[in-house]
């Protein structure tokens, strides 16, 4: 095609075709193919944005609490422990379907139960699922008080119904009749009338037991749910169904930011979320429909809060050929090239679609507070006053940069008498020393301490400097132990543009191969592998796709002591986040 070669045979044989593959031959076929038919290209385009590979799937050692949200109009979204990933959700209640054998008056039928439309649901998500290899991935729901509710637990036991996980709607009247060995009532939900009551410790063996034998149902605690902030309008209407969840040190891409579930949850805020435009139905369906064709790779949707939906709950975590991570429910859904698959049904070598173009960053430029001692709160307010200093109040790309190199070549500690901040600058770059310095004389009044060490210079200040820097999110912990703060995932745009400036001119490097081939890639080397999946996560919401690499293993050295002496030293691993190609 326009004098380039591809070879398609895996794409022909339905075993896919690799994103840069595809890229390339989107650009061949431009110009050869006429206006009309520019929009099938674009949605080609769209799709080849962005993808890492399933590495690895395994079982944390802890259950964890886990959390879930509700998008307006959308079931898509973009989040990830480390990394940020297409994820989907998918809930359905049946509890308002009239129990089988009901009469249905306007018709003088017979209704067929909750179970038998779960199944006719199944039988959809069968018919459309691609090539036959695969299962869905639905959660249906139905109330422990509903008249079918045995049949109900006991649906999976056949093996027929294959593209859903279940879950039992527990009542508080039913967790009371547990308790005290009684009863409880089924109601109609069409009539609201009383059709039988059964003994809630049976109800429950037969939960156990279903649950043994079949992996389901689960339990979804509904009474407790509408009553907490899982609900945030239970005066319009009440919840009745969720879906799969993820942890709450997943991170979701936001207007505020990058912000962990758990804080969300802790908000209770609505707010905005990073959704692909890659989503199936709502890029190919324009262009089958003859529509315009979404290009943006990423879109933003009101969502409601984030709510609690667990506690005790089993969890997967998953990791990528590209280092990213992401921890939630067996049943959570995944987008990839061959469209959405459960985690629990994701193998070694599927392909996941990553975050495809630059994110949203946070607007709000306010700065954590920042509490100092009684004595360096007076001394600083002094050279405030007397026009000596004027401590930063707000994110700049200036600050971010000076805590990126903190970060990276620095370190912070509780003295004493005071907060210290040190900082190691390659003697060569006395530019750097002195942008610093300047920075630090201009915001806190101070020139610091400056020494010349072997292959180094080493500046170090006390008081008001290391207690701000502190107060962003700087901890006092060994090099292998370190993180971005959480501030700088809520931070502007231009303030993370500084950071990673930073970050990288203190521990970054620019790799040149081969010249003839324009081999060339931009490091970040680190002995922290959470500083790396963090940076990386930052890197993703920029649209920089990058890959994380173990380097070097922890081990047992030679290395000489402060006397030129070989002594053994345990020596920590060593990580390296890698941009090359187009990202770097």
């Amino acid at each position: 095609i326009g004098g380039e070669e591809f070879w398609l045979t895996r794409w022909k044989e339905g075993q896919g075709v690799s994103g840069r593959k595809l890229r390339r031959l989107v650009s061949a076929l431009r110009p050869l193919i006429g206006a009309g038919a520019q929009a099938r290209l674009d949605v080609l385009g769209h799709l080849a944005q962005g993808a890492t590979v399933v590495a690895a799937i395994e079982q944390p050692e802890a259950w964890v609490p886990f959390y879930d949200f509700t998008v307006e109009g959308h079931s898509t979204y973009l989040a990830g422990t480390r990394g940020l990933t297409a994820i989907h959700n998918t809930g359905f209640s049946f509890s308002r379907l009239r129990p089988e054998g009901s009469m249905v008056a306007s018709t003088h039928g017979v209704a067929s139960g909750p179970v038998s439309f779960m199944r006719i649901f199944d039988g959809a998500t069968e018919a459309v699922k691609q090539g036959g290899t695969r299962r869905g991935a639905n959660m249906g729901i139905l109330r422990v008080d509903h008249p079918d509710v045995l049949k109900f637990i006991d649906c999976k036991r056949d093996g027929s119904v294959t593209n859903f996980n279940i879950s039992v709607a527990i009542t508080d009247e039913f967790m009371h009749a547990i308790e005290t060995d009684g009863e409880y009532d089924l109601r109609d939900p069409h009539t609201h009338e009383v059709t039988k009551s059964l003994r809630a410790r049976d109800v429950m063996d037969r939960i156990v037991d279903a649950a043994w034998s079949t992996g389901d149902p689960g339990l979804v605690f509904l009474d407790r749910a509408n009553r907490s902030t899982a609900n945030p309008t239970p005066e319009i209407e009440l919840l009745e169904a969720t879906n799969p969840c993820v942890v709450g040190e997943t991170r979701l891409a936001t207007d505020r930011g990058l912000v962990t579930m758990a804080t969300l949850h802790q908000s209770g805020e609505t707010l905005h979320v990073a959704t692909d435009g890659r989503v199936p139905g709502q890029v190919v369906a324009l262009a089958a429909n003859g529509g315009a064709v979404t290009t943006e790779p990423v879109l933003f949707h009101e969502a409601v809060p984030v709510f609690q939906t667990g506690t005790q709950v089993p969890v997967w975590k998953l990791t990528t050929s590209h280092g990213i991570e992401i921890t939630a429910t067996p049943s959570h859904r995944f987008l990839t090239t061959e469209g959405y698959k459960r985690l629990d049904e994701l193998q070694f070598g599927d392909t996941l679609l990553l975050q495809s173009g630059e994110g949203q960053w946070s607007g709000n430029p306010a700065l954590p507070e920042i509490t100092y001692g009684v004595r360096s709160e007076s001394r600083l307010r002094a050279k405030i006053a007397r026009g000596e200093a004027a401590p930063p109040t707000e994110w700049s790309a200036e600050l971010g940069e000076v805590l990126g190199y903190a970060l990276g070549d620095g370190y912070v500690r509780r003295g004493d008498t005071a907060d210290i901040l040190g900082l190691a600058i390659a003697t060569d770059d006395r530019a750097i020393t002195s942008t610093l310095r300047d920075r630090f004389r201009t915001w806190f009044g101070v020139d610091g301490t400056l020494s010349e060490r072997q292959g180094h210079s080493q500046l170090d200040y006390a008081g008001s400097v290391a207690t701000f820097f502190m107060g962003l999110g700087l901890m006092p912990v060994r090099a292998h132990e370190k993180r971005v703060p959480a501030s700088v995932f809520q931070a502007p745009r231009d303030a993370v543009v500084g950071f990673l400036r930073g970050l990288f001119s203190a521990d970054g490097s620019v790799q040149i191969g081969a010249v003839e081939k324009g081999a060339c890639s931009v490091r970040l080397a680190t002995s922290s592998r959470g500083l790396a999946q963090d940076t990386q996560q930052l890197l993703l919401n920029m649209g920089i796709v990058s890959t994380l690499r173990l380097r070097r293993q922890e081990a047992v050295r030679l290395l000489p002591d402060a006397n030129r002496e070989p002594k053994e030293y345990t020596t920590q691993a060593q990580y390296e986040v890698i941009l090359d190609k187009a990202n770097r």
